[in-house]
């Protein structure tokens, strides 16, 4: 199956293609999961 035709199945069947979303190579893990628990910080 060529790709071309794989995209267009792809796009009948209502599908998009998906990217996962980019991190920050310098991102801090701890300060990253604090914030998910409980939003942020207020001075």
């Amino acid at each position: 199956m060529l790709p071309q035709s794989m995209s267009r199945l792809v796009h009948r069947l209502g599908l998009s293609k998906q990217k996962t979303r980019p991190v920050h190579p310098q991102r801090d893990a701890k300060a990253a999961q604090a914030f998910a628990k409980r939003g942020s910080a207020r001075p």
